[in-house]
Order: structure tokens, then sequence, then C-alpha cells
């Protein structure tokens, strides 16, 4: 099983060479030019390589580059396929010596050249090395369409490629680039090399081991311009997803004898399914365990070996999705944003100008009060994002202070908090707080709202309960159905429970009042920084 997926990795790779080399591909192939620094992109290159072939002691790797080598300007992914394919061909051929790699600058031409001391090209393939499909040793079972790519992007830029080799002494491999047409000297000696943060695609996170499928991947991937970085260990994963929010992940069933499940479940403590879409990639055998693949929150499941083709339509269908998810929630939100009622805005200004002079300590309070509400009603920034529970009680605290003053001795308020380490959406309690004082007033008798928090089991329990009109069964089901006035409440319970392990319940009675109780996961201090 293991040589068929290799000989099908390598007939997949052979294809994406060939897609390049056909003239209808390349006339339609649109990524973007950027700045190259070519030793980030030697040290790139080593690095994927550097899995397969394990350096010993019996071969040194050089990296010659010469002092204000120019900044080269054309497709990254490109240059990276002729170095990595170049360098390739020298480690298997090397086995005891070593393997320079030069960059050098001569008659206005950029010289690379990479020269091994390995096995060296008999006389008579040298001259046939380029051609499409050419084997110098049967044997091996290698095609030479690596060298035939990388003739061909050469002389698309304007270059060279020439090759000398003598059996047992060695081979080498020289580029010659023209300056003028292809370097930006305004960026010389500046390492603008093309990482991951110079495409402007969705960011991709690709979680596996390092190996020619996660190189090809990600090169599949960065050629339609995606923003990609791989990783393969748990630990980096972590401290990943602090500073960074992928659109999506790729992620192996086995990631160096570390299950899928391992890394799935540090992602699902922090982001939902609609937050960060998984794709998880495995064999026919592996899709058998469907109970445990959902179990773990996956979005969609790939086998492996990837057909290009065939990734590249999952990867687009599951950002289209998400993309439509946040339009229909940014459309719903959108509503709640825009509840700043003019009516509130103006009882509560008129009760500071009434204040000033009189009860100037009660004025600024309340001054502070709305601006803590204003800020959450238009922060922008944090319409997609989770806070810390504490801040949204912020909020819901400092509208009822100024809602007391407004309803003077008819709203009382119960508040028995403390902080606990979990997340929420932002503006998820207030409007709860807001639909319990707009419709819990019954006869102009006074209106009393509890909340509450504690722990329970892991969970924080956050309670919002008032002793007000409260709701018949239709009343709720149309409340719960948005086909009330109720501000938001069915977006609310939507948010809530889309979080992990949440849960949202409601009792109403009517002439008895209205009991909300949220259920939250609860984070130790390590883990509520990565929310």
């Amino acid at each position: 099983i293991s040589d068929i997926n290799q000989e099908s990795l390598r007939l997949f790779g052979l294809l994406d060479i060939v897609s390049f080399s056909s003239d209808t591909v390349t006339t339609t192939y649109n990524e973007a030019p950027s700045n190259i620094h070519v030793e980030t992109l030697v040290d790139e290159v080593l690095r994927d390589l550097s899995d397969l072939f394990p350096l010993s002691t019996d071969i040194t790797i050089t990296k010659d580059i010469s002092k204000g080598f120019p900044t080269f300007v054309f497709s990254y992914n490109r240059a990276y396929q002729v170095l990595y394919e170049l360098v390739l061909n020298a480690l298997e051929n090397t086995h005891v010596g070593s393997i320079t790699i030069s960059f050098s600058v001569k008659n206005n031409h950029a010289i690379i050249s990479i020269a091994d001391t390995g096995n060296g090209i008999p006389e008579k393939h040298i001259d046939k090395v380029f051609l499409p499909m050419h084997q110098v040793d049967p044997v091996d079972n290698k095609y030479g369409l690596g060298l035939t790519f990388s003739k061909k992007f050469i002389e698309s830029v304007g270059g060279n490629i020439s090759i000398e080799s003598k059996e047992e002494i060695g081979t080498k491999v020289t580029i010659q680039l023209p300056i003028e047409n292809n370097t930006n000297r305004t960026t010389q000696g500046v390492s603008t090399s093309q990482d991951a943060s110079s495409f402007t695609g969705p960011e991709i996170l690709i979680i596996k081991k390092n190996d020619l499928e996660r190189i090809r991947i990600k090169n599949i991937l960065r050629n339609h311009n995606f923003n990609v970085n791989v990783l393969s260990q748990l630990s980096v994963l972590k401290t990943t997803l602090e500073s960074h929010t992928p659109k999506l992940i790729i992620l192996d069933w086995n990631v160096n004898d570390v299950s899928f499940t391992e890394f799935s479940k540090v992602i699902r403590e922090r982001f939902d399914s609609y937050e960060i879409p998984i794709l998880l990639l495995g064999t026919a055998t592996n899709l058998s365990h469907v109970d445990m693949i959902e179990a773990q929150g996956i979005t969609e499941f790939l086998h492996k070996p990837i057909n290009i083709v065939e990734l590249l339509s999952r990867v687009n269908l599951i950002l289209e999705s998400i993309s439509a998810t946040e339009r229909h929630r940014n459309r719903e939100l959108q509503f709640l944003y825009s509840q700043i009622s003019p009516h509130f805005l103006h009882n509560t200004l008129s009760n500071v100008i009434g204040l000033i002079g009189k009860e100037d300590a009660i004025a600024k309070e309340t001054i502070i009060n709305l601006s803590i509400y204003l800020r959450a009603k238009l922060n922008i920034h944090k319409r997609h994002a989770r806070i810390p529970l504490e801040d949204e009680i912020e909020v819901i605290l400092s509208y009822l202070d100024i809602e007391k003053l407004r309803y003077e001795n008819k709203l009382f308020v119960e508040s028995d908090i403390k902080a606990y380490q979990t997340h929420i959406p932002p503006l998820s309690l207030q409007p709860l707080v807001e639909n319990a004082i707009e419709h819990g007033f019954k006869h102009n008798q006074p209106l009393t709202i509890k909340i509450k928090t504690h722990s329970e089991d892991g969970f924080v329990i956050i309670v919002i309960e008032d002793d007000g009109v409260g709701m018949d069964e239709v009343t709720l089901q149309n409340a719960l159905e948005n086909k009330s006035g109720r501000i938001g409440l069915a977006s609310t319970i939507k948010r809530i429970n889309i979080l992990p392990q949440a849960s949202f319940e409601i009792e109403s009675s009517l002439n008895k009042g209205t009991r909300i109780m949220i259920r939250l996961k609860e984070f130790n201090h390590d883990e509520s920084h990565n929310n």
C-alpha cells in the first residue's frame, strides 16, 4: 500500500509539472510576481528537503551568495519549484561529497549554479536531459520532467539554463538571468522573500508531517495565491492559534504518530466549525470511522493521495460556504448593532444635563456608563471575536445603571457575579437584559432583574432572571422565531449554542417572569488567552 501511495503521489506530481509545461496553462497562470530574496528561498527549499534526505556527515551543503546579489521580481512558487527540482536531483545523485549552491553577478546577469560531486550523467544523455519524460537511468523510474519544467520557466523570464557533467565526478547546473528585466533594484539587500504573509488570499494552515505530499499541497495552494502556513507539532499549534486565525485548517489523519483527534481537540476548544473549518486528509479505511470524525468537529474529508482538482474544489467550496455563513451572521448582527434607540440616548443625555451642578458625581458616572455601552455597540473590531465574560458583564451593569436612573425607584438590580475564565460573543447578554426592561414592566409595578454567575463541574453558569410580565407559550415561541418585538433573542440563542459545549435555556410564565440560564465551558488561565 505504501508503494502504491508513493507512486500515486509521483503521478500527481508529474501532472502538476505537465500542467505548467502545457501552453494552455502557462497562458492563463496569473500568480502575481513578488520580490524574492534568494537566501530565504534557498533556506526554504533545504528545510523542505531535510526530512526527505536526512543529511549525513558524508555530504556537505554550502550556500555561496555574493554580496549585493539582487532581489528578483517574479513568481515565487515557480522559482521555488525550479530550485527544489535542481537541489533534489543533486541530493538523489550524491551520496558522498558536497553540494554547492551559489549566486553571483557577471556581465549584468545573475548566475545561479548548483554543483555536486555525485554520480554524474553519461555523456550520451547530456543533450537529452531537458526533454520531457527522458530517463537517464530507467531502473530508478525517475522521469525528466523536473528539468523540462525548469528550462521552460527560466526561458519564460528571459534566461537560460545549461548543464555540465562527468560520470563519477559530478554535475553542475548553471542558470543565467538578465538583471535588467527581472530584478528590483530598489529592494536590493532587503529580506523581502515571499513567505506566507506575501500572499493575498485566505490564510490556510496545513498540519502534516514534512513530506512530499505536504510540500506539494503547499505549492498547489500558493500557486493559487492562498496564504499558506505549515506545522507538524501539537505544541506549535497551541502557540500559533494565539496569533493567527486561519480561514481553513488542512489536517492529516496522523501527524508524526499523533492522531488528528489531538490536534482537532485543541482547535475546537478555541474555535467553532464556522470559525475555522477543518479539512481532514485520510484513506478510505480511515473514512469508516465516521462517528469519530464527526465527533471531532471535522468539516470535510478528502481521500489520499490528493487529487489537485478535487483539493482546490473542496477548499474553495468550504471557504465559500464559510463566507456565506459570515455574510448571513453579519446581516443578523447588523440589526443588533443598529438598535441604539434615539429615545434611550435622549433620555440618558437629558438626565445627565439635569444632574450637572446638582449631582456631578452621578452625572460623571452616567457619562462613563454611556461610553461603555456605546463602545460595545459600535466596536466593529469585535463583531467576529469573542470577549471575556467580564467585559460583557461590564456592559450589562453599565446599561442597567443608566436605566435605573431613567426608571428611578421602579427598577431594581440584584447581582452576584464572580469573575470566571470564559469567553462569549460580544453583545450576547446585553440584549437579554434590554428585553427584560422593555417588556418586563407590568401595570407600572417595580421590576427586579437578577444576574448571577457560578461555576459548576467545569462550566460557568450565567442566570438572568426577572419578575416581570413574562410570556405565555405562544409569545415565547414567537420570540424564539424572531416573530416578536424582542431584540435579537433567536440570534442570541444561536450565537450561544454554537460555542463549544454551550447551552441556552429559557423559561417564562405569564405574570411571573422569565428566567434564562446560559452554560459556557470554563477555561483555565492559559486556555483563556487563546480564545
